[in-house]
């Protein structure tokens, strides 16, 4: 874990994904939770910045949805020019700086990877295998429902943190009965 350039608890998330037989779908998520999220929201564009970004949109996973980014990328990237490729992510609201930024992250961890001796899966992993990776490194990020009373759609996560989900994401719609997320923020509220 200590080769890997990024927080411990991601790295932990590749470690996992080697052994569940993930590690390609979680390469490019681990780089993502490493990086500022490349998808942009301008205020005055917010509707249709939002239009773009559901191409990609997974209803049970806001990781999925990362992964399902990162595809699109990589294939337009196989298409296009370096110029034509910026004005496409311009046009999706991507900042094609930061996808350049995630494209090098993960480069780095594939070489390393390569170095440790690890192999991204050849066939795509499927949805349990890939969030029990991401579990390995946010534990403390779990939340449970909370049944009756207070807020709709409030769960109750570590240390008896209440929080709910944010509210640009698909799963919202959902209210699951467990959830896991990349990171707990307090704004207007939690």
């Amino acid at each position: 874990m200590s080769r890997l350039p990024v927080d411990p608890r991601i790295a932990r998330m590749l470690v996992a994904a080697q052994t569940l037989a993930a590690l390609r779908e979680m390469l490019p998520l681990a780089a993502v939770l490493s990086l500022q999220d490349p998808r942009e929201r301008p205020r005055d564009r917010q509707g249709a910045a939002d239009e773009r970004h559901a191409a990609w949109v997974d209803a049970r996973s806001d990781f999925i949805t990362l992964v399902n980014l990162w595809d699109s990328y990589q294939a337009h990237r196989a298409q296009m020019s370096r110029s034509a490729l910026r004005r496409w992510c311009a046009s999706q609201f991507l900042s094609a700086a930061r996808m350049r930024e995630w494209e090098e992250l993960v480069g780095q961890l594939r070489q390393i990877a390569t170095e440790l001796g690890w192999h991204p899966n050849e066939q795509p992993t499927n949805y349990a295998n890939l969030h029990r990776a991401l579990l390995c490194g946010l534990l403390g990020n779990i939340g449970q429902k909370v049944e009756g009373g207070g807020v709709r759609g409030e769960y109750r996560g570590a240390r008896d943190l209440r929080f709910l989900i944010a509210p640009g994401t698909a799963v919202k719609a959902r209210v699951p009965r467990w959830i896991v997320c990349s990171q707990i923020v307090e704004t207007d509220r939690v």
